[in-house]
């Protein structure tokens, strides 16, 4: 990080065309790659999602009862 704020520094204008059209194509190849990482990370956090439901799921398979919550009252069912 160090070394490339002392590149950036070091570079002033002006630009000659080349240096323009390989700046183009610099930020071009960014958003590409942004745009890879973005589709990456969501594919990430859509895998993570679905491993947490198969293993809530599965807990659930093994034990259903143990999510049951109860709040200590009593059903009388005769009248």
């Amino acid at each position: 990080m160090e070394q490339r704020q002392a590149v950036m520094t070091g570079m002033k204008g002006p630009y000659s065309e080349e240096e323009k059209e390989l700046g183009k194509q610099i930020l071009a190849w960014n958003s590409e790659i942004e745009r890879g990482l973005a589709n990456l990370r969501n594919d990430i956090k859509r895998n993570m999602n679905g491993v947490a439901k198969k293993k809530t799921s599965a807990k659930k398979y093994t034990n259903p009862y143990e999510s049951m919550q109860f709040d200590g009252m009593f059903y009388d069912k005769k009248k």
